[in-house]
């Protein structure tokens, strides 16, 4: 009897700290075949925190927007994994508190590969059918993550791509083809209803002074021109259109950062970049619907999240679209009063709740939160996950 119970010991151990990989702290990695040719990555670094069992703490599961950045490299790496890309310690890191796993999705980002181009995805149903296949070869590999509290965090065109993953994920669960425990979808940056948007740019840097009257009537007018395309589902055609609104951005601001609008930059000296001709169908289409389905159709709490200082997906435009989806507690939600969010006496951004739903207003932050206010994001974290 002595004998067996060292070797459940030994496995359990074996099982609880996984590898030794690059930073501190244990963790694990793989790939999950979602579909065959289509091959998903997955990085997970087990909680830090002085815990008797890493499954006290819940799981965080974090997605990067794009579509096609990668999760384990720019936010592992440049926003709240434990170490900084430099190789530097980061001191605020979500490993701390609770387990965090970056996917590269969808399948082409980062190290998430296909065997030929005929396996990428087309669709955001796709995106999220693939990441339920990921969650069900991740919990082959790590059954014990099955009661975990499980949490979905994303960034930018992240916005599309986790409502439909958790919708897909709630579903499954209720269908038996699962087991998961899945608590919240905690939505960052939003490029959710692109067109609403591009539409807020034009007010947003005239009120801010970054350009006058005449940038603004400029910027207006081909943010109207991309308007036109989008209620014609030109989808190609706007996408384009965008990309044009935002290089009149850049002319008119003489080279503003859209992804923090006060961050020094070479002024004139701005880079203009193209988008991929297969992201051309889907970039500007509409997807606040998927998170009006999350939150009428299913238990799953869901917090959108936005900055102050980022333009892409600037926070009126994000207000905007939440005033125009429809979902079951949204009478509520317009009766709701908005309260300050106050961290060590330092006012650190504003909430509103209603049901299921929550915004977070931050200050003093551009497209990427977590890096830039830390103490709202621990906030928001312990607001949706008890810890951060």
């Amino acid at each position: 009897m002595t004998g067996l119970v060292v070797i459940l010991l030994a496995c359990f151990a074996a099982l609880a700290h996984g590898k030794a990989g690059y930073g501190p702290g244990d963790q694990d990695w793989g790939f999950v075949d979602v579909r065959p040719g289509a091959h998903m990555f997955y990085w997970l670094y087990y909680t830090t925190a002085n815990v008797s069992s890493y499954t006290e703490r819940p799981l965080a599961i974090w997605l990067q927007g794009g579509p096609g950045a990668s999760s384990t490299g720019y936010d592992n790496f440049e926003e709240l994994g434990p170490l900084k890309l430099d190789g530097s310690y980061r001191e605020w890191n979500w490993a701390k508190d609770m387990n965090v796993m970056f996917i590269d999705n969808p399948v082409g980002s980062g190290f998430s590969c296909v065997d030929n181009s005929s396996y990428y995805t087309t669709t955001n149903k796709q995106i999220a059918l693939d990441l339920v296949e990921l969650m069900k070869g991740f919990y082959e590999n790590h059954p014990e993550f099955k009661a975990v509290p499980s949490h979905i965090f994303c960034e930018s065109y992240g916005g599309k791509m986790a409502p439909e993953f958790a919708l897909e994920l709630y579903y499954a669960i209720q269908r038996g083809e699962i087991d998961s425990n899945l608590v919240s979808v905690g939505l960052g940056d939003l490029w959710t209803s692109s067109i609403d948007s591009v539409l807020s740019w034009a007010s947003f840097l005239l009120q801010l002074g970054i350009v006058d009257t005449d940038g603004h009537d400029k910027i207006e007018s081909s943010a109207a021109s991309t308007k036109r395309y989008v209620d014609r589902e030109l989808w190609t055609l706007a996408t384009l259109q965008w990309s044009s609104t935002q290089s009149v951005v850049l002319c008119e601001s003489k080279g503003v950062d859209i992804y923090h609008v006060e961050t020094a930059t070479l002024g004139d000296k701005y880079v203009l970049r193209s988008m991929p001709m297969s992201q051309e169908g889907r970039i500007m289409k509409p997807g606040q619907s998927k998170t009006g389905d999350l939150l009428s159709n299913t238990t799953v709490r869901v917090g959108v999240f936005s900055d102050g200082l980022d333009l892409i997906c600037a926070t009126p435009g994000a207000v905007s679209w939440i005033a125009d989806m429809e979902w079951t507690d949204k009478a509520s939600y317009l009766a709701a009063s908005r309260v300050g969010i106050t961290v060590d006496r330092v006012l650190e951004g504003y909430e509103k709740t209603a049901g299921n739903f929550s915004i977070f207003w931050v200050n003093r932050a551009g497209h990427m939160v977590p890096a830039d206010n830390p103490a709202a994001m621990s906030y928001i974290l312990r607001k949706f996950t008890n810890f951060g």
